[in-house]
């Protein structure tokens, strides 16, 4: 998936206290290199706007108003990654 793209998402979202978990109904499984060349993986909602770090056991949560695009970008790339 494009960096630049997944970065601009990535940075709005907002961290939920520790206590605030949430039901899943479908999932991608994404991983990425961070700058100290850590491998990490994330779980990503693929209908809900929001992502958990197992590693931390933290959920994140996207704005209300870049919901549907983010929907969409994640749905319509995974369609495109061959496995």
């Amino acid at each position: 998936m494009p960096d630049s793209i997944m970065k601009s998402f990535l940075s709005s979202a907002s961290i939920w206290p520790k206590e605030k978990t949430s039901l899943w109904m479908g999932l991608f499984v994404a991983s990425f290199e961070t700058s100290g060349n850590e491998t990490k993986k994330i779980i990503i909602s693929s209908y809900g706007g929001f992502i958990f770090d197992p590693a931390e056991k933290r959920y994140y949560e996207l704005p209300k108003e870049v919901r549907d695009d983010w929907y969409h970008f994640i749905n319509d790339n995974a369609a495109m990654i061959n496995f």
